[in-house]
């Protein structure tokens, strides 16, 4: 595969920010909390993608910092999302999002008695958003193989979201609306040529001026997120 380079930066899996205690354990692609790091500063309005695991039975309690769109990608296990206004559960193969007002607090809740849970959490700064909204959208990865799912796709939002599973050796060219977009692909199984770069599971890539994106799975069942913001 052979595509013109255009500017990057990739965030390794090993030099991630990392933190547990007693109920979560948090790995942090960007600065977060009392992980702070050169380097690590948000991409754009993309200031938060942590890859955390909870505990059995366990409630996460955490206050927006910003106004923002909370994304939740569950990976392994159902997860509850719990505010004044709702209570959702949203489980693999679906992504929930809530637009949330700076301090608003919310919880993340694991159901299950014995198992620990994993999911991803996206926070997109936004400061004029549809506060209160919360969404939940599907997709099904056996029945739509080796290419990238459109999930969110509304020129109402600052932002877009793909995601797929791919074949070893399967291709895939993600064309931004705008050229001036960023995007982001974060691997989250499996590994990826992505824009001439190698990608390993849990390795991110901030692309900026690309006017396609284009990947190649170099392993089974390798699963490819990405997030155009604008």
């Amino acid at each position: 595969m052979r595509v013109t380079l255009s500017p990057a930066k990739i965030y390794l899996d090993d030099q991630r920010g990392f933190s547990e205690n007693d109920i979560c354990q948090r790995y942090c692609t960007f600065n977060h909390e009392d992980y702070e790091r050169e380097g690590k500063e948000p991409f754009g309005n993309l200031y938060t993608l942590n890859d955390e695991v909870l505990a059995a039975g366990a409630v996460s309690k955490q206050t927006a910092v910003h106004s923002n769109y909370l994304l939740l990608v569950p990976i392994t296990g159902s997860a509850i999302y719990i505010d004044n206004k709702h209570w959702m559960e949203v489980e693999p193969g679906e992504v929930l999002m809530v637009a949330l007002i700076e301090g608003e607090e919310f919880k993340l809740s694991n159901a299950y008695a014995a198992d620990w849970i994993n999911y991803l959490r996206i926070e997109i700064q936004c400061d004029e958003l549809f506060a209160g909204k919360a969404a939940r959208f599907s997709f099904d990865m056996d029945g739509q193989p080796n290419q990238l799912i459109s999930l969110i796709n509304s020129p109402a939002l600052p932002f877009k979201l793909q995601i797929g599973r791919f074949a070893g050796r399967e291709e895939a060219i993600y064309k931004p609306a705008e050229y001036d977009s960023k995007v982001f692909s974060f691997v989250i199984a499996g590994a990826f040529e992505l824009q001439n770069r190698l990608l390993h599971e849990r390795d991110g890539l901030a692309l900026w001026d690309a006017e396609s994106v284009e990947a190649e799975a170099l392993s089974n069942n390798a699963i490819l997120l990405v997030i155009e913001l604008q």
